[in-house]
């Protein structure tokens, strides 16, 4: 019966990824990816060094897409792909850590199933650094160095998918290495840990990091209560009104300002007691990534995490709070399961098939498209002014239902639209600038706030599909 429930929810956390993968529609940084470095016929582009281009998710969108044709599917088919891989792993490791909640917090947390469906190189890079950390697990609680190697070509892997992920990456490589070598004085160690991962990331990126140009890291945080206020903004966003009955709901929307602080207060309690060789080890990976990053930030002025840039976090301190539990008394052991059952529930109540928390903006950008289509065939209309966040995604699916018929769009650069038939904006935003111009809103996205809006009498008659 356990086994069932382990497997249950394993096999329910990646059908939700291929359902939202199909269901989404594509957002901004998803068709960036693909229109300035998948899809480019020029393949050098590919390698091309910008913080917007997730190296190893770029190179195996293109294949994807080459071999199966380009739609929402394909283009997430990466991380689809890294999704089974984190899911996989995470349920290794929590079977070896002995707590279901566990497994559940670290699938279910909203912030982590948003980059597991995102056509962009999170989703690779967690489930490389979940695989390592697996790895380390079993080799912590089995007392074998021998996964070394593999821990490393993996750990390289998970920088070459995301570069954001190259300190937590490296901290990780170096602590392994050290308990290693501390059960093993043997100098073959170090060869062992450097030389995958520096094969994988000389052979993926190396041209890319050889021409890497400033100016590219300018997203981030300006304090670590920053980074940890995003973090745990992100991984309680929204519960879903669809699942979470009402009368639950406040109570839920209470519980969720508790209870991370209450798993802090047990997790340093526990931490003065429980001194295990994995609490140790994990420990130490989540104070050198702490620390680096702040060095980073005071010395050389690099932003620390923010939101996305932060995501290795969460299943690092979820796993280093597993360990913990794994190593208490039965009391806190007791206790710690409740919160994490508790998190659990409102993690599912979260659940949601229709928009990214981050791009939110974007949920009907397939939607837009048609909308324009419509007006352009059906009312003449050529002259579209977009505003910047719906650009990307519009031209994604121009090209993918082959309209050369519908002009490319161009972002709207100006601090207020400018001058068109019609309009693709924020209605949030721009509802004054919409009443004023005396538009026609013919379409309004509930959850996105995307409105498209034309002048009085471009269209006799608008019967928008």
């Amino acid at each position: 019966m356990a086994r069932a429930a382990w497997a249950g929810f394993a096999l329910a956390a990646l059908c939700v990824v291929i359902a939202r993968a199909c269901l989404q529609s594509v957002v901004i940084d998803e068709a960036d990816s693909w229109l300035i470095f998948a899809g480019k016929t020029d393949p050098a582009l590919a390698w091309w060094p910008s913080s917007g281009n997730h190296i190893l998710n770029t190179l195996l969108m293109r294949l994807s897409t080459a071999v199966f044709g380009l739609n929402e599917l394909t283009l997430r088919l990466p991380a689809i792909c890294g999704a089974a891989l984190y899911i996989g792993s995470a349920l290794y490791a929590c079977r070896r850590l002995g707590s279901l909640p566990l497994f559940v917090c670290l699938v279910y947390n909203p912030f982590i199933l948003d980059f597991l469906v995102a056509a962009r190189g999170y989703s690779l890079a967690l489930g490389f650094l979940m695989a390592a950390l697996a790895l380390i697990v079993h080799a912590v609680l089995g007392d074998t160095q021998k996964y070394l190697g593999i821990a490393s070509a993996l750990l390289g892997l998970s920088f070459c998918a995301n570069f954001a992920f190259g300190i937590a990456d490296g901290v990780t490589l170096v602590v392994f290495t050290i308990w290693c070598w501390r059960r093993e004085k043997n100098p073959s160690i170090f060869a062992a840990a450097a030389l995958p991962a520096a094969v994988v990331v000389f052979c993926l990126c190396g041209y890319t990091l050889r021409n890497w140009p400033k100016g590219q890291l300018y997203f981030g945080s300006h304090s670590l209560y920053e980074t940890a206020r995003w973090l745990i903004h992100s991984s309680y966003f929204e519960l879903n009104p669809n699942i979470v009955h009402p009368l639950l709901k406040p109570v839920l929307e209470r519980l969720t300002h508790v209870l991370w602080p209450a798993a802090v207060m047990l997790g340093l309690a526990l931490l003065a007691l429980a001194r295990t060789p994995l609490v140790k080890l994990l420990l130490s990976i989540v104070a050198g990534t702490v620390l680096l990053h702040w060095l980073a930030f005071h010395l050389f002025g690099v932003l620390l995490p923010r939101q996305r840039t932060g995501l290795f976090f969460v299943p690092l301190v979820m796993l280093l709070f597993g360990a913990l539990l794994a190593g208490a008394g039965p009391s806190a052991r007791k206790l710690g399961a409740a919160l994490l059952t508790l998190n659990a529930v409102c993690f599912l109540g979260c659940l949601r098939l229709s928009y990214f928390e981050e791009w939110k903006f974007d949920a009907d950008s397939k939607q837009l498209y048609w909308t324009l289509r419509h007006l352009e065939r059906n009312c003449g209309v050529r002259h579209f002014v977009t505003q910047w966040q719906y650009a990307g995604s519009l031209n994604f699916y121009r090209q993918v239902n082959h309209d050369s018929s519908l002009p490319e769009f161009v972002a709207d650069a100006g601090d207020s639209p400018g001058e068109g038939e019609a309009y693709v904006l924020f209605y949030k935003e721009e509802e004054h600038f919409i009443k004023a111009q005396g538009l026609q809103v013919v379409y309004r996205g509930a959850a996105s706030q995307a409105a498209v809006a034309v002048r009085p009498g471009v269209c006799a008659k608008i019967e928008v599909p």
